[in-house]
């Protein structure tokens, strides 16, 4: 089932303007929230409307059209929704395997000298396509950020810091990656403001 906030916005103005029934409303909001438990909350489109399917009736839609709100959802990636959901492309069983065995080859990290497997799973996840428009993309932005500071070659800058722990940025890696395979639960913050939607995910 295709919906996003726009699809919303359209049902609501046909019911206020008295073309649809408030049953007709119902029923369509019905489905679009057994869709998001059916595994479409991994889209972004689809979770950033979560709130308003679960109490439509009480939030505010200004005269211009545009909504301002922002609200968390509270989130777990279980591993049964790659056998549950096949049908849906972004449960990718064979990138979660990837994503896995990063997070195992870390666990062996010896910080004084990098494993060649280590190596071949970075390059792994450094090549893959990031997921755009899910929870998985923005994990995979995260995660890849995270490898890029702490083994890539790029210049990482500083302003004003007292002292510099790439623990915490170790620890912040393996948390997303926690996320990623299902084994840590976090939040992902929404704000829309004029229409804009940013997105923030923390644990």
């Amino acid at each position: 089932m295709e919906f996003d906030i726009n699809k919303l916005r359209k049902k609501l103005n046909s019911y206020f303007l008295g073309a649809i029934s408030k049953q007709n409303l119902g029923v369509w909001a019905d489905r679009a929230y057994y869709d998001l438990l059916k595994g479409g909350y991994i889209e972004c489109k689809k979770v950033i409307i979560y709130p308003f399917l679960k109490t439509i009736s009480t939030f505010h839609i200004e005269e211009n059209g545009k909504i301002d709100f922002d609200f968390n959802v509270e989130i777990s990636i279980p591993t049964q929704v790659y056998s549950m959901f096949k049908e849906r492309k972004y449960f990718d069983k064979e990138r979660y395997h990837i994503f896995s065995n990063l997070r195992n080859q870390i666990e062996q990290y010896d910080k004084s000298q990098m494993k060649n497997d280590l190596k071949v799973q970075i390059e792994k996840v450094m090549h893959l396509k990031c997921q755009e428009g899910t929870i998985y993309g923005i994990l995979e932005n995260r995660i890849c950020q995270c490898l890029k500071m702490l083994f890539g070659k790029n210049k990482n800058y500083k302003l004003y810091v007292q002292q510099s722990n790439n623990n915490v940025l170790f620890e912040r890696l393996v948390s997303y990656i926690d996320c990623y395979i299902g084994n840590k639960t976090f939040y992902l913050f929404v704000t829309i403001v004029n229409g804009t939607t940013d997105y923030f995910i923390d644990f």
